[in-house]
């Protein structure tokens, strides 16, 4: 028996559900409240094509959950191919931002350019593998909920 389901492309109504439901499992599974997405977020990932259909929208949630350490998910933190189509120019989420949110800001918009490739990453951003992986996990150690 064949069941023929149509290309994500040619069912966008289907985008915002599947979304939120790859966004609660893996922010559940890395311990994030992350509790949806911004409008301009959801009208992006309804215009994209989805060439990879269900799997690729279900890495680029995957992987803005992982880059964001905010409640909701921004144009930002999708991946660069996402956003390419609209000439969506990243920018920064507040115009008073200490140092140490434009870093985390700032990495995280390099490592979504290069599709999480982090020896690229690095190379991009003047600093070694192993400067950028400790950035990581001093990121990740900081965004765990106390307990």
């Amino acid at each position: 028996m064949t069941i023929a389901v149509p290309p994500l492309r040619e069912r966008p109504q289907d985008i915002p559900l599947l979304a939120q439901h790859f966004l609660e499992k893996y922010a559940a599974a890395a311990r994030r409240s992350i509790k949806g997405f911004a409008e301009q977020t959801l009208a992006l990932m309804s215009v994209h094509a989805w060439p990879g259909n269900v799997r690729e929208l279900e890495h680029a949630i995957e992987r803005a959950v992982a880059l964001s350490s905010a409640e909701v998910l921004m144009p930002e933190h999708l991946p660069a191919e996402v956003r390419k189509d609209t000439g969506l120019v990243p920018r920064l989420p507040s115009a008073r931002m200490k140092l140490e949110d434009v870093r985390r800001w700032y990495v995280a918009q390099i490592l979504a350019e290069v599709g999480g490739n982090k020896l690229q990453a690095a190379e991009i951003l003047g600093i070694d593998r192993g400067t950028l992986y400790r950035i990581l996990r001093r990121q990740a150690v900081e965004d765990e909920p106390e307990q």
